[in-house]
């Protein structure tokens, strides 16, 4: 059995007083009315919890993976949509922890692991949900880069992100899935509609288009082709996450 070390003891029972103290007294009002918690997201930079998701190296928090499931768990048990917050900043920058390039690294992850950024992971579309194999968004190479043509659905703080990260088919010759990282003032990129859900309201769900983006290819993360790896390596650190989400609405529901 792991045993957690003292630091991430104190980190749980920090994030335990702030469950108890705040978040519990905000989770009705943040579900009533379906607006991103910025006031809860500035207290959680304040102590350092978006840092826990990355190294040293990237002015984060070195904690065991064991130690960030149980914050994500503990959250989830006074409101699934606020410990999505936590989660998405791990999971949309995945890709540039373990893949990106060192000029990625240093010009984003600081910033997020700060929270002075935020970031989206995007992938998921109409006709391929998250299939990477399967996915209509294309960037076709146009000399100095790539234009980028398609559209994502269910992409979690799409209307509050600084970063995307974005899955699409290169073009040429072959199709090639790959990954992008792109700012949000990038022209072509377009923030859909805000999702009207039934649960996890809080946590803002939109659509994005894009329309003509054209990127760089200082945009590309990893190589050319790496998406399908990329997204795979994404989507098994997501689950774990995800399952300690939904282990601590079970156990918020048990005692209710």
């Amino acid at each position: 059995m792991y045993e957690l070390t003292q630091e991430e003891r104190m980190i749980l029972s920090m994030v335990d007083d702030l469950c108890v103290d705040v978040v519990a007294e905000r989770a009705a009002a943040i579900d009533e009315e379906d607006e991103f918690p910025q006031d809860i997201y500035e207290l959680f930079v304040e102590q350092g919890l978006f840092a826990l998701a990355y190294g040293e190296e990237h002015g984060g928090v070195e904690v065991s993976m064991h130690c960030w499931v149980q914050v994500i768990e503990r959250i989830a048990r006074e409101s699934p949509a606020v410990a999505l917050m936590i989660l998405i900043s791990a999971i949309g920058s995945d890709a540039l922890v373990f893949s990106g390039s060192a000029e990625q690294q240093r010009a984003i992850l600081p910033a997020l692991a700060a929270g002075e950024a935020k970031i989206c992971f995007a992938l998921t579309e109409p006709n391929a949900g998250s299939d990477i194999s399967a996915i209509s968004t294309t960037a076709l190479p146009d000399g100095d880069g790539y234009t980028i043509n398609g559209g994502k659905i269910f992409i979690t703080n799409g209307a509050v992100g600084d970063w995307f990260t974005v899955f699409a088919r290169v073009v040429d010759g072959q199709s090639k899935p790959s990954c992008f990282i792109v700012h949000r003032d990038t022209p072509g990129l377009v923030i859909g509609r805000k999702e009207d859900k039934m649960g996890l309201r809080g946590s803002v769900t939109s659509q994005l288009y894009f329309e003509n983006m054209h990127v760089g290819p200082e945009a590309v993360v990893g190589e050319v082709g790496d998406g399908f790896a990329i997204a795979h390596h994404t989507l098994n650190r997501g689950r774990l996450a995800v399952a300690a989400l939904a282990t601590g609405v079970t156990a918020a529901s048990l005692a209710a």
